[in-house]
């Protein structure tokens, strides 16, 4: 399985048929899930096979866990749109430091409206279990592409590297970084029959990943090949940690590998 919110090796990757699937409400049924203890707590049991998280989101299936969270795919009845959901850990459900800063880096997140940036809807509770709401893709990772072909053509990285650059150009202009670019947190999303390039988890998987770091006190980042040397220095880093992470993601597209591997 492969998660289009990979926070870090820890989460499985989505396949392409976990992906954006229409269906009609009586297919929407599923079999009971089995979800964390935090999660039940805020799923209430709509009939006798569906679950209802949050009294909205109809819960299809599981589609990733790890350190960092556990996503699942739904239903939302009041947008009548499947959307990826992702139940946050307990390390930061517990952490009111950790909640506050994703509350602002999904604030900000949650602003950007841009073809290339993959949409966050919702950032919600219930009790203590904390949620994100977010656009669920169809395709693959950059990362999947790169395990695939080990090197893309030239024509093919120009395509990705204009998509980029504009939705980082647009982010940047709204004040909004990014800081994690990465080949895992780039989606090759398919709509239309037509590929479209989507930047996932603006500004949340770093922060998510920044707040476990601290309370479990291991390094969860697994990005050191793509950040500059003044975010490895641990200095504040702005919009050109962003276009540094794109040149190295690009060169790895060309060459096989990130730059200094």
């Amino acid at each position: 399985m492969r998660s289009p919110l990979q926070c870090g090796k820890m989460f499985r990757r989505f396949g392409k048929e976990e992906w954006g699937l229409s269906m009609s409400p009586e297919k929407r049924k599923r079999k009971r899930l089995n979800l964390s203890t935090e999660a039940k707590e805020t799923i209430v049991q709509d009939s006798e096979d569906l679950q209802v998280f949050e009294d909205r989101y109809e819960i299809i299936e599981e589609l990733g866990r790890g350190g960092m969270g556990i996503v699942y795919k739904a239903y939302d009845r009041e947008l009548e749109m499947n959307v990826a959901i992702k139940v946050l850990p307990d390390e930061l459900t517990n952490s009111k430091r950790a909640i506050t800063d994703l509350k602002r880096e999904a604030k900000l997140a949650m602003q950007l409206r841009h073809p290339n940036i993959a949409a966050l809807y919702h950032f919600a509770h219930s009790g203590e279990t904390k949620f994100l709401v977010m656009e669920l893709l169809e395709g693959q990772s950059l990362e999947d592409r790169l395990q695939e072909k080990e090197v893309l053509d030239l024509a093919e990285v120009q395509i990705i590297a204009k998509q980029l650059a504009s939705a980082l150009d647009y982010a940047h202009g709204e004040k909004v970084v990014h800081r994690d670019i990465k080949p895992d947190n780039i989606f090759l999303h398919i709509k239309n029959d037509d590929e479209q390039v989507r930047i996932m988890d603006f500004g949340i998987a770093r922060q998510i990943k920044d707040s476990m770091t601290r309370l479990t006190r291991q390094d969860s980042s697994g990005t050191l090949l793509y950040m500059p040397p003044e975010q490895l220095q641990g200095k504040r880093t702005d919009g050109r940690a962003d276009i540094y992470a794109l040149g190295a993601t690009l060169y790895e597209c060309l060459a096989g590998t990130p730059p200094f591997y």
